[in-house]
């Protein structure tokens, strides 16, 4: 759980030396330098705030609870502070229970959910903050309003059809409304860690969810999600250039050809590694091991798995019903091309930039500012709802609310 968001912010401090024209710099010395510096220190202060606020710290194993309700019984303890902290500020999602946050032991009460929530995008924020201080502070400011517009535009799909009353599967102490924003957080951060069921979830917010995982980059992962925005705008700067029939350039540096076909491959990596596994599980019956039919509901269940296991996220609906070697090989195969495929591809973009000659030229598509915000938002829907809104239309859209 360091290691992997280590991995992908030392890719895109690699990325970002890039842009500035130097070398990829030392990956050894980015990732000692990130878990030593950044990872480890924060999950230190976060594993104690945590434990100070009723999460369990502790290398017992079991303690015997007497209840006046139910008896006594067996409660399962340990490092849970620690698990937490890290699992959300290296957006890994998973829980030390089960239940995962919606569990009281990871997620006691109403504060430690605000604060789980802020750890979760912590790091994928500073990212954007890194970028600007690279590149400059508009700039930077520029990209984190692409992000959080994009999101939050995102976000008010999942609460335009209203709250509904509680359920069974909310937990009264967090509620319908904290629990969204628990969940959404999770989603927007790719961590996964869920504080209910899914089940539990509006249609209009799962679509929510699943939105926030094709585009993975609002803000996305730590590190990885500043890749997936970047490869965004480089598009972006294409499409736009070809409107005015300028040549690309993006902080001086000319887009070349090899570019922007390397951006659009991971563009379209992603749809393919969802589709194609959703196609072949839908053919094969392999719904068959949590539902009798294929309605709506179903279909979302098996989108929803792969969707998730290729933005590494790990959220999902099945549980228990899909530890089928059918469910469990083919969603690890998707989580393997999923996360290393395009850090492959973001590396080359990165080499193919930093060889690139930087000179004095005006951009055709000026890469900050209000326009640049106004445009990158349009285009990122537009992008998302060209390649994924058919299939939200058969699957959470058709479930209706």
């Amino acid at each position: 759980m360091f290691l992997a968001p280590a991995t992908g912010i030392a890719v895109s401090l690699a990325f970002l030396r890039s842009l500035i024209g130097e070398g990829a710099g030392n990956f050894y010395r980015d990732l000692v330098m990130t878990l030593g510096l950044l990872l480890l220190p924060l999950s230190i202060v976060s594993a104690v705030l945590l434990s100070a606020l009723g999460v369990p710290q502790t290398f017992k194993e079991w303690v015997l609870v007497e209840s006046p309700y139910s008896g006594s019984f067996m409660l399962r303890l340990g490092p849970v502070a620690s698990f937490e902290a890290i699992k959300l500020l290296g957006t890994n999602g998973g829980g030390f229970y089960g239940s995962n946050s919606a569990y009281p032991l990871e997620n006691p009460s109403g504060l430690t959910n605000f604060i789980e929530s802020v750890l979760m995008l912590l790091i994928p924020t500073s990212m954007l903050f890194a970028f600007g201080r690279v590149l400059g502070k508009r700039r930077g400011l520029s990209l984190f309003a692409v992000a959080y517009v994009t999101a939050f535009i995102i976000v008010g799909v999942s609460v335009a059809s209203g709250v509904p009353s509680l359920n069974n599967l909310i937990e009264p102490r967090l509620g319908y409304p904290g629990t969204l924003v628990f969940n959404t957080v999770a989603l927007l951060s790719n961590a996964g860690a869920t504080a209910s069921s899914l089940l539990a979830m509006k249609p209009s917010a799962i679509a929510a969810f699943l939105t926030t995982m094709f585009i993975q980059a609002v803000p996305g992962a730590d590190g990885v999600g500043l890749l997936y925005l970047l490869v965004y705008v480089f598009i972006i700067i294409f499409i736009g250039s070809l409107m005015v029939g300028k040549t690309p350039r993006f902080v001086n540096i000319p887009i070349s050809p090899r570019v922007v076909k390397l951006s659009t491959v991971v563009f379209l990596i992603h749809p393919a590694i969802i589709l194609v596994p959703t196609s072949i599980a839908l053919v094969l019956r392999q719904y068959t091991a949590f539902s009798n039919s294929l309605d709506p509901l179903t279909y979302t269940m098996v989108l929803y798995e792969y969707t998730s296991a290729a933005a590494n996220n790990g959220s999902g609906y099945l549980g228990s019903l899909g530890n089928t070697a059918f469910w469990n090989l083919s969603t690890a195969i998707v989580m393997l091309l999923g996360r290393y495929l395009p850090i492959l591809l973001f590396l080359l973009i990165a080499d193919d930039i930093s060889k690139a000659k930087g000179s004095v030229a005006e951009e055709p598509v000026e890469t900050q500012g209000l326009l640049f915000v106004i445009f990158s938002v349009v285009m990122i829907l537009i992008l998302a709802a060209l390649t994924f809104f058919p299939f939200l239309v058969i699957g959470p859209l058709l479930m209706g609310g």
